[in-house]
């Protein structure tokens, strides 16, 4: 354990420090637009499988008894559009977890949740087949008590396990990580270096609004992150984050920056040259992002499908045009549907949907 210590500090001291001063003085990459950028395009109107998840959503309370035969992939667009529209609620949380064959399991937020109802909809996991199971934006609700009723979930196929906000004791965390070994996905707050020393097969991590330094980034640079939830971080440097990415970016296909306010064209810059992997991007909220950089990380990133840049408000219809990526979908201010929210590999086209639920009914 000593050396695994001696070894992060040296690759702070020894690595991520003179990448950052290397990364500092260099300046922002040039982009050029494709020509007749500024043509007006045409919006187009909402897809068969859109509104009829936003029929499902609406009258989900009153006409869904059961979700069971209904694919994963259906049932999580719906929970997402119940996220958007905030018609979640207790009774469609439990209908989600009591379903017999299910693999994943997924909530954006349940903050609205007390701790027995939290508790009584994790009591209703019938399933053992379960493979992924986040429940984000847990807040006060998610104690210890909860944690006891998860523990209950026999599943041994469960490998990605997200519980953001919780309110955990180290006795919680402990348990959890005591219970569910087979996890490569593990959202937490305890200490960075602790997670690169007992976790070094780590592939997700999640870490919103954790406090974060140079050196918890020098640390979990040494993972092979395929997924970075990053958002909500208003204390690292813009240089700091891009040596991050020069890194260890290139194994990244998930990238979430949202409300990541100090970055800048460092950041871009190290995207750009070094995440040729990345499929989804974030970076909403991120006002020091202008059309050069977001230009720059679309061309650049050649499989990059989805781009997120919610509230950004230097970026104009020039990126959104004049970008020469034909597969990415950028989400902006313009209006968002429950398919933008969603990895393209998760899409599937409205004939399949339209089956789906005419075999439900």
């Amino acid at each position: 354990m000593e050396e695994i210590q001696y070894d992060l500090e040296q690759h702070y001291n020894g690595f991520f420090i003179p990448l950052m001063a290397e990364l500092r003085i260099k300046k922002a990459l040039d982009w050029n637009p494709i020509s007749n950028w500024d043509k007006p395009c045409v919006r187009q109107p909402s897809s068969l499988s859109q509104l009829c998840l936003k029929n499902l959503t609406n009258f989900a309370d009153q006409a869904i008894e059961s979700f069971d035969e209904v694919p994963d992939l259906t049932r999580r667009l719906i929970s997402e559009e119940f996220y958007y529209l905030k018609k979640m609620n207790p009774r469609i949380f439990k209908l989600l977890c009591n379903v017999a064959d299910s693999k994943e399991i997924w909530l954006k937020d349940c903050s609205g949740f007390t701790e027995e109802e939290l508790i009584d909809g994790l009591q209703s996991i019938r399933t053992t087949y379960l493979e992924v199971l986040k429940l984000d934006g847990c807040g006060s609700s998610f104690t210890d008590n909860v944690v006891r009723s998860l523990c209950n979930i026999s599943s041994e196929n469960l490998t990605t396990l997200s519980i953001r906000k919780a309110s955990l004791s180290d006795m919680g965390l402990q348990n959890i990580i005591t219970n569910f070994k087979n996890i490569t996905s593990h959202i937490t707050y305890i200490g960075v270096k602790k997670i690169v020393e007992f976790c070094a097969h780590l592939s997700e991590l999640h870490v919103s609004m954790t406090p974060f330094t140079m050196r918890s980034l020098s640390y979990i640079s040494r993972l092979n992150l395929r997924k970075l939830d990053f958002s909500d971080q208003q204390s690292v440097s813009d240089v700091a984050i891009a040596a991050f990415m020069d890194a260890s970016g290139a194994s990244l296909i998930y990238l979430n920056l949202r409300h990541t306010t100090t970055i800048s064209y460092h950041t871009a810059n190290a995207i750009a040259l070094k995440c040729q992997n990345l499929r989804i991007l974030d970076v909403s909220f991120c006002l020091g992002l202008t059309d050069n950089e977001l230009g720059n990380i679309a061309d650049r990133c050649m499989l990059l499908e989805e781009i997120h840049i919610m509230n950004c408000h230097k970026v104009t219809h020039k990126f959104r045009n004049g970008h020469s990526n034909s597969c990415l979908k950028i989400i902006h201010n313009g209006g968002t549907n429950i398919l933008t929210h969603t990895p393209s590999a998760l899409r599937f086209s409205p004939s399949n949907l339209a089956t789906t639920l005419s075999e439900d009914n």
